[in-house]
């Protein structure tokens, strides 16, 4: 009875659709295309949070929102308004459904297949639409900013919630995520995980780091003249919402992401020595020095408060544990990634199909994952299609990277930020990471159109 009523439903649905496109035909113009890729833009952090499980997958904000603009594209094309864009480096990102369907005689769970490759295929337009039709991606930049500085409240409403003992239900946290496990919350935010918010929140931490970092210099002006703060515009756009931006870093650190923890200090580190070398004599040794006593005062505080450090005790054991290598999550991905490497031996040119790499492990546990990309996609998709997938990234970082504005660095050093993480965790077809992507191009093109 179930069945017959979902189908009857998704039947009206789909009914419906086609009846107001026809009705509809002809009101799209060019100012449809460019809000709707803007909303994608928008919708960047709601990769979860809302959405609903669909047969599988799950049915998200942004799936819908770029239907439509599917639709409103294909509509403005056949009705001549607009002419289809593109770029030479984005026939690199386009091979990758391809070589997908090129391992279709490998796949062994076709439904895994369906999931990933369609996902695949939404993050693609998502990029392809932000990067081509996205007006004015400044102001996108300065509005995505703005929300993501809501969605940290969020989780800092969700960290405060769970220490009272608010449910989950009202929390939206999922059960491993809470205070039971660790002793303190992870925040999920609007994510699907921890770690995938914290990549989240590179976009305003890095925004931060870049208006802030001069404090570290004993000439400024070098820093102004030749560095990402040489136009200065976005940074005094946001000062009305600087104390909303500010909560970031604490959300960050609530997440215990060891993987974005790590990529992110590396970055940032190496962003401050690249300017050092460059300059000598430009670090303001001193105010690093006046870091030092600040920290050993937290470090004393947390030690000699019994209650502090009971409750981040579980977290510190879970940090160290998993340096040695030892910890149940890197356990699990060491497994995981030489299970990875079997499969390789007999599967690197033509891969096993996207999804399918859990099936191939463990038949009844299909939703396994590599936890690292890169290698994933290798195994799943096949070397020509990681090679094209990194020769594309290498370009779009190239090219971003020539731009020498103040929000072409925060998107590089976001991107690479971004690239970084995804080498402990999977799958492909992660959202947010395309729309930045985007973003990246879309930066490029109106420099280049300069």
């Amino acid at each position: 009875m179930r069945i017959w009523i979902i189908g009857f439903v998704f039947s009206l649905v789909i009914l419906s659709l086609i009846y107001s496109a026809i009705k509809y035909w002809h009101k799209p113009n060019k100012i449809w295309i460019a809000t709707l890729s803007n909303l994608v833009i928008w919708l960047f952090p709601f990769d979860y949070l809302p959405s609903v499980s669909v047969a599988g997958a799950r049915l998200k904000l942004n799936y819908i929102v770029i239907t439509i603009t599917v639709f409103v594209f294909l509509n403005l094309i056949i009705r001549n308004q607009i002419k289809a864009k593109f770029d030479h480096s984005f026939g690199l990102l386009l091979s990758l459904p391809l070589f997908g369907l090129l391992t279709y005689t490998n796949v062994i769970n076709y439904n895994k297949f369906a999931i990933n490759w369609l996902g695949l295929i939404f993050c693609i337009l998502s990029t392809y639409f932000v990067a081509f039709y996205s007006t004015d991606i400044k102001l996108q930049i300065k509005r995505l900013l703005i929300i993501l500085s809501f969605c940290s409240l969020f989780g800092l409403y969700q960290f405060v919630a769970d220490m009272i003992g608010v449910s989950p239900k009202f929390t939206f946290l999922k059960e491993m995520y809470t205070k039971s496990v660790f002793g303190i919350p992870r925040i999920q935010g609007t994510a699907n995980e921890p770690q995938l918010f914290a990549g989240m929140l590179f976009l305003p931490i890095i925004y931060l780091f870049l208006k802030y970092y001069t404090v570290l210099f004993n000439n400024n002006d070098v820093v102004l003249k030749s560095g990402p703060l040489a136009q200065k515009s976005i940074f005094k756009e946001l000062q009305n919402y600087e104390w909303l931006l500010l909560i970031t870093p604490l959300v960050f650190i609530a997440t215990i992401s060891k993987g974005a923890f790590l990529v992110l200090g590396i970055i940032l580190i190496a962003f401050i020595l690249y300017f050092a070398i460059a300059n000598k004599g430009l670090i303001k040794y001193k105010s690093l020095l006046l870091i030092l006593p600040l920290i050993l005062a937290i470090v004393g505080i947390v030690v000699s408060q019994p209650n502090i450090y009971n409750k981040i005790e579980p977290v510190l054991s879970n940090i160290t544990t998993t340096i040695d290598g030892q910890s149940a999550t890197s356990v699990e991905r060491t497994s995981f990634l030489n299970e990875a490497n079997t499969l390789l031996g007999d599967n690197y040119l033509v891969g096993i199909g996207p999804g399918q790499f859990g099936t191939y492990v463990n038949k009844e546990s299909s939703n396994m994952i590599v936890n690292n990309v890169y290698i994933e996609l290798w195994l799943e998709y096949g070397l020509v299609a990681l090679i094209c997938f990194i020769l594309f990234l290498i370009i779009t970082l190239i090219r971003l990277q020539k731009v020498n504005t103040e929000y072409s660095w925060l998107i590089f050093l976001t991107l690479i930020a971004y690239l970084g993480q995804w080498i402990f965790f999977s799958p492909l077809y992660i959202l947010p990471i395309f729309i930045i992507i985007g973003i990246a191009l879309n930066v490029t093109l109106e420099s280049e159109s300069d």
